[in-house]
């Protein structure tokens, strides 16, 4: 009589002990006392057979599909509510990112109260005189005016402080003089903006009768510089988080070195009206990684043998592209987008666009600027 295993049903040896599907140990057999012999129950005689292993049970078992559907099943499951941890993990770390910087801000300016004021100037000065003016502010504002004054240099300091911390104890600049070189610094502190337990607000005016170099660096806050009939030897201006305005009319650059404004996370706006450079060639940088770009050229004053190029980036954001240039300067300009549109003279382009005046090879002063954004749009127009 053929037997089945109980367990999984499949059909076995009469006299097995062990299913060769599951390895289930079969019932004995019905033995009838006729066919009983004292040599069954000798272990010597029994079949042999191995340990038994999941990879040997045959594909069309009933039991070998309903188990392995139940391990996908489960495993699947597992697996989305693995993704959806994680996805809600990753979700919560970015809104945490995103919130804490202008939280941690505001504890800042909430925790600094006003205490008052310091003052700084300098008075004697001959039309020889240089100044290098290097500022170094972690959180708080720069404001600079170079413009007709009677003394060298004039600044008001405004000190915000944490609560036991005194306006007598707080930073101010430093002077350094070589004869008609007025080296002057002030840096806010070597520790970080949250642990400062000061931050300033500086308003410096200079005299323009003085060539001035400004290297302005700050962590946390705004920049912003107008000079009217100026001798200019260096300009570097950089933030973190913040945005620059500047205005430059009438100046003249004696400068050999690049010209550079750059801001991480904030805005560019500038003008540029009527300059004129000691080089026969200068460079200007206008570069931010998050923000948009809008200077204006106004350029009716032609000086000879000169080239401006100007390099103007910007990864998230868009340009803004205003001119005014005599007719007698060459004009040529590339405009670049990724993603975004090119606006210029009433059409809209996408992705590449090149302009190149008629007169722009023989001209003996020349403008070149490239423009770029990875995302945002490019406007170029003509205040004519």
């Amino acid at each position: 009589m053929p037997r089945f295993c109980s367990k999984c049903g499949g059909r076995v040896v009469e006299d097995s002990i062990f299913c060769e599907y599951c390895g289930n140990k079969l019932r004995p057999p019905q033995i009838s006392p006729r066919s009983f012999s004292p040599s069954m129950g000798d272990s010597s005689s029994r079949p042999v057979f191995s340990s038994y292993n999941k990879t040997t049970v045959p594909s069309s078992s009933p039991r070998y599909h309903r188990s392995y559907h139940r391990s996908s099943s489960q495993g699947i499951k597992w697996l989305f509510i693995g993704v959806f941890v994680i996805a809600v993990v990753g979700f919560a770390a970015i809104a945490f990112l995103v919130c804490i910087f202008p939280i941690a801000f505001d504890r800042i300016v909430d925790e600094h109260d006003y205490i008052g004021n310091r003052t700084f100037s300098i008075n004697g000065f001959t039309n020889r005189s240089n100044l290098e003016l290097e500022i170094d502010n972690s959180v708080g504002a720069v404001n600079i005016e170079i413009l007709n004054l009677s003394n060298l240099m004039e600044a008001q300091i405004s000190v915000y402080a944490q609560e036991g911390h005194s306006l007598q104890d707080a930073n101010t600049f430093e002077i350094i003089q070589y004869d008609d070189l007025h080296y002057v610094s002030f840096d806010s502190s070597s520790r970080s903006s949250w642990e400062n337990p000061y931050y300033y607000e500086l308003e410096i005016t200079i005299s323009n009768l003085v060539t001035t170099a400004l290297d302005v660096d700050v962590s946390t806050g705004s920049i912003s510089v107008e000079a009217y009939e100026s001798n200019i030897s260096r300009l570097s201006l950089e933030t973190s988080t913040g945005s620059i305005t500047s205005e430059f009319d009438n100046v003249f650059f004696d400068a050999s070195n690049n010209l550079t404004m750059h801001t991480s996370t904030g805005s560019i706006q500038t003008s540029f009206n009527n300059i004129n450079y000691s080089s026969d060639e200068v460079e200007w940088i206008l570069d931010t990684s998050t923000g948009s770009i809008d200077f204006d050229i106004l350029q009716e004053i032609v000086f000879n043998n000169t080239q401006v190029n100007y390099l103007v980036d910007t990864s998230t954001g868009s340009i803004n592209f205003r001119h005014s240039i005599h007719l007698a300067i060459g004009l040529l300009y590339h405009a670049d987008v990724s993603t975004g549109t090119i606006y210029t003279s009433g059409q809209s382009i996408e992705d590449y666009y090149t302009y190149k005046s008629e007169n722009y090879d023989s001209s003996s002063m020349k403008y070149y600027l490239s423009m770029g954004t990875s995302t945002g749009s490019i406007s170029i127009s003509s205040f004519r």
